[in-house]
């Protein structure tokens, strides 16, 4: 109603521009037609009060310009006026469909002037698809006098546009044509049309999560159905999580949780919980814990910690808490947790602890079993070298040595046995010092220079100036001598093999590149694990197969403990391979 009385207004000052009506007289012709048409306008919004006030008006000012265009009278100029200036596109056709007249809305939308679509046939521009319902919108035309479409206009750029509109049939005497008025409603489709898309995805989305899980599906649905709103969606959710969702304020009061959970796994009711702060709860050690407000923590961080939470009945119930800070509607800074029982899994880490040191024990017990008389059988075969060598015939010489190499590979067995279970059980301690790991590489290399030289490989050295880390260095000896030496037993005669330094950021990166015989994608992932040996006997490879499966063990464990990380990449069988380990520079 608004919008009619400001066109009104508007339309009346436009009018009083031209000739101050207050001077004419109730005879005077000119503005005796203004007001019959402003009258008629107003007959039209009471009988079509369904339609928009833009139609109407503009059906009036169309249909008053039109019955009138023949006439020479000067009130029609300001009919022109207001069609020409409206943004819908304003068409007049004869009966055979030639357009006849058309305002300049035309070529704002669609590029043509007002020559190039004059005296042409409208479903010339017309989307060939849209031909059948421009069609019908014309039968009704005739035959109700009105009618009201959709349809795409072709633009000149080639483009369409989508157009709504509103059909007039003028009949006077023997003057007929057809009025129409078409908005451009190109937007509006497309939002339609994106809005189905969406609708569509939502549905497909739905489909997917029902077939995730069928029962829950069902379950969630029927619920769906009865509520409304975020608030309520948020709590089915969180009404069959078998983990506890807490929300609590900076004075970690506590503002939610799912009461299923909490009941399940610490036995209160929520009455006993919400709105109330339960630091009490918490065991005293680990109340420190608890530091998800601090301002090491921002929003985007996730907090995660191990807490024991006292449950109902006096025990303590091991808890795995993880969550982040949040803003709430009010801009006040909230966090969310989620807290599972992890009481099980500690007292399977606690199991799993015990069994392992009895192993570990009963390795390093058996180790000292085996060491004792591994020294005595060396200690005596070399006594018979040294005291009764010429007396010895070359098969009893051949058996000796047999039993002193059999005994060495004991030894070292032995040996790598009793540190892997000090690694394993945290017994040793790293004494680091920063010392030069090219000086440690050319040492290692110097001890190996006679295995290099008999399997007649080529060893290229690339070593960083100025390497230095802070590492023991026995240890890290220890780790060079074995992939060293790995490389040189697993890489066929003739081979070639690279050892690099470099500095890279805080850390140094040593690394060894043969042309060995690789590793395939399943053996990759065991060799650095305890006895991870690939078996390479009876294969068909020229190679030096002796080893436990503890050294790339034992190198791991090592470097770990110096904070260093170690890896390895291989393409497959017979592309070779590359080791790497990286020490922090410490400082220097």
């Amino acid at each position: 109603m608004n919008k009619f009385y400001e066109f009104l207004k508007d339309f009346l000052e436009k009018l009083n521009k031209d000739k101050d009506i207050e001077n004419l007289s109730v005879n005077d012709n000119q503005l005796f037609k203004k007001i019959l048409f402003i009258n008629r306008l107003l007959k039209l919004f009471l009988k079509e009060k369904e339609k928009s006030v833009e139609e109407i008006i503009q059906n009036g000012i169309i249909e008053e310009f039109y019955l009138n265009s023949r006439k020479k009278n000067k009130g029609i100029n300001y009919f022109r006026t207001i069609i020409e200036n409206i943004p819908s596109i304003v068409s007049v056709l004869d009966e055979n469909f030639q357009l006849e007249y058309i305002n300049s809305a035309q070529e704002e939308i669609s590029g043509f002037s007002k020559d190039e679509i004059l005296g042409k046939r409208t479903l010339d521009w017309v989307y060939h698809e849209d031909r059948k319902n421009l069609a019908k919108f014309v039968k009704k035309l005739f035959k109700a006098g009105y009618a009201n479409g959709e349809y795409r206009m072709r633009c000149k750029d080639g483009t369409y546009v989508w157009l709504e509109g509103h059909g007039k049939f003028i009949e006077k005497g023997k003057e007929k044509k057809i009025v129409i008025s078409a908005n451009d409603i190109t937007y509006k489709k497309y939002l339609e049309r994106k809005n189905k898309e969406t609708r569509e995805e939502l549905e497909l989305s739905k489909k997917k999560l029902e077939n995730l899980n069928k029962n829950l599906g069902e379950i969630v649905l029927k619920r769906t159905e009865k509520l409304r709103g975020i608030k309520e969606r948020f709590q089915i959710i969180t009404e069959y999580a078998s983990d506890m969702i807490m929300i609590f304020n900076r004075d970690m009061v506590i503002e939610y949780i799912n009461e299923n959970a909490l009941y399940n796994i610490l036995g209160y009711d929520a009455e006993e919980i919400v709105n109330k702060q339960r630091n009490d709860l918490i065991h005293p050690k680990h109340k420190k814990k608890l530091k998800i407000f601090s301002q090491d923590f921002d929003e985007l961080d996730v907090y995660t910690e191990e807490i024991r939470v006292r449950h109902k009945d006096g025990n303590y119930v091991w808890i795995e808490a993880k969550g982040r800070k949040f803003r709430d509607k009010d801009g006040e800074v909230k966090a969310m947790m989620i807290l599972r029982d992890i009481s099980e899994h500690k007292e399977l880490q606690k199991e799993l602890r015990k069994v392992s040191d009895i192993k570990s024990q009963f390795l390093r017990r058996i180790s000292h079993e085996l060491k004792t008389p591994l020294i005595s059988i060396k200690g005596n075969i070399e006594l018979i070298f040294q005291n009764h060598s010429k007396r010895l015939n070359k098969t009893l010489e051949n058996i000796l040595n047999e039993i002193k190499f059999g005994s060495e590979r004991l030894e070292k067995f032995v040996y790598e046995l009793i540190e892997a279970s000090k690694l394993e059980s945290g017994d040793v301690e790293i004494n680091k010092k920063v010392e030069d790991l090219n000086f440690l590489v050319r040492f290692v290399i110097d001890n190996l220079n006679w295995l290099i030289n008999s399997r007649k490989h080529e060893l290229i050295i690339n070593l960083q100036n100025d390497v230095k880390a802070k590492f023991e260095k026995e240890r890290i000896f220890d780790v060079i001598n074995n992939l060293l030496t790995n490389a040189i037993k697993f890489t066929p005669p003739s081979g070639t093999i690279t050892i690099s330094t470099e500095r890279k950021d805080d850390c140094v990166i040593f690394s060894i590149k043969d042309t060995g015989i690789g590793f395939t994608k399943e053996e990759r992932t065991e060799i650095f694990k305890r006895f991870g040996k690939i078996e390479r006997f009876g294969q068909g490879f020229d190679l030096q197969v002796n080893g436990s499966g503890l050294g790339l063990y034992i190198a791991k464990k090592i470097i770990e403990l110096h904070g260093g990380k170690i890896w390895m990449t291989s393409e497959g069988r017979n592309k070779g391979s590359t080791f790497y380990f990286s020490l922090p520079i410490g400082d220097e």
